[in-house]
């Protein structure tokens, strides 16, 4: 199969996820969610016996995960167990984001990454598919926004899901995430190099994803 693979890049807070669940609802392919996988692996680890960097690495080797988008309703599985609302806990992103630092940590993620839903037609999202996992995606996107903006949204989606927050403590962390992640010496956040940059500052979801569809699109119809 001449699979095809759609990534989609950018800092917390850009959208980017939340674009690549709808767009390959719509174009009907598979999901991969990068970011989850490090949340997973950090969930995972907090909750077990690893005490070293060979027991993590032992532990990555067995694990089993599987994203589900349907009907506008997204599911993370670990070893068959929901874990969907779990691995959001802002303690499960910061180690998560220091696990991402680790290049035996990310090599051994990678494979991973690369083989999920071998057999169809990808969209992934995170901070390093296009420029990493995916260097020969067939189209690769980059989205970024404000830090005022992506602090604003993650804060709505905390308030909506029942837990109190602080504004301010939020674009605090996420200004700091941002930085270990483009200072980081392995994989760091870059736009990668062929891709579209989309600013979705000014942008509400439902626009961005159908200028992606109409990209792709055009994208299609010029390859035929």
């Amino acid at each position: 199969m001449n699979r095809k693979v759609i990534t989609i890049d950018g800092p917390s807070g850009s959208g980017k996820s939340t674009v690549a669940k709808l767009l390959s609802e719509r174009l009907g392919w598979s999901y991969l969610d990068s970011g989850a996988i490090y949340r997973l692996v950090a969930y995972k680890s907090l909750n077990s016996d690893c005490r070293t960097e060979t027991d993590l690495l032992k532990m990555i080797e067995g694990i089993n995960i599987n994203f589900e988008f349907k009907d506008k309703v997204y599911k993370v599985y670990l070893d068959s167990k929901d874990v969907t609302d779990a691995i959001r806990d802002e303690i499960i992103g910061e180690e998560a984001s220091k696990l991402a630092k680790n290049s035996k940590v990310r090599t051994a993620l990678i494979n991973i990454q690369r083989n999920y839903g071998c057999s169809s037609n990808l969209i992934t999202d995170g901070r390093d598919m296009g420029s990493v996992v995916f260097p020969n995606a067939t189209l690769k996107v980059f989205l970024t926004a404000s830090l005022k903006e992506r602090a604003a949204r993650r804060y709505l989606e905390i308030q909506n899901n029942g837990v109190a927050t602080d504004l301010s403590e939020i674009e605090l962390t996420m200004k700091a995430r941002d930085e270990r992640d483009e200072k980081r010496e392995v994989s760091p956040l870059i736009e990668p190099f062929g891709s579209i940059n989309i600013d979705t500052t000014l942008y509400d979801i439902a626009e961005v994803v159908e200028k992606l569809f109409s990209i792709w699109d055009n994208k299609a119809l010029l390859a035929r």
